[in-house]
């Protein structure tokens, strides 16, 4: 065999392994994960509160308030800021006044910032209370809740606040 012919010897068997290499069986995996979005807030102190007003010196005085300890727990795996809102409706007998407030002075949250500069009135208008929250598994914040009826004297009927609380994006 001479030169040329050894050197096309050659490239053959190296085309012909060049040849099996590329047609070998080969398998691939692919693998997706999904997380969903996990949004919680719960009231979880202060949530269910009653009263019942029959003293008459109390009664005959009016301007009745009372203030009651709040805790809300909350979760979130947004990778965005989000905040915890409160807005409040009401019922209570015609004529009469009623409000409810979420007092600053100790004000907490565990994770995000008060967003309160001072005491908020709550209407129908949401009210921020706490903001830049991102990424938290489990948080608190605890704050006061002061209902009043600053009627003299207080009138006869039922009095009902209802506080809803809400954890959204902005």
């Amino acid at each position: 065999m001479n030169k040329v012919q050894a050197l096309l010897a050659g490239l053959l068997v190296l085309s012909m392994g060049a040849a099996f290499a590329q047609t070998a069986p080969s398998a691939s995996q692919s693998v997706s994960v999904t997380v969903q979005t996990l949004e919680e807030i719960a009231v979880s102190s202060g949530g269910e509160v009653s009263d019942s007003i029959s003293n008459p010196d109390v009664i005959r005085a009016g301007n009745y308030t009372r203030d009651i300890a709040t805790e809300l727990t909350y979760t979130t795996n947004a990778d965005a800021n989000r905040k915890i809102t409160a807005a409040a409706s009401y019922t209570n007998p015609a004529g009469t006044s009623f409000s409810a407030s979420v007092l600053a002075s100790g004000f907490t949250a565990s994770n995000g910032s008060v967003a309160l500069s001072g005491d908020a009135a709550l209407g129908a208008n949401p009210v921020d209370l706490v903001s830049g929250i991102k990424n938290v598994a489990w948080a608190r914040a605890n704050f006061t809740l002061r209902v009043a009826i600053p009627d003299v004297p207080l009138i006869q009927g039922s009095y009902q606040v209802s506080v809803v609380y809400t954890l959204m994006g902005y």
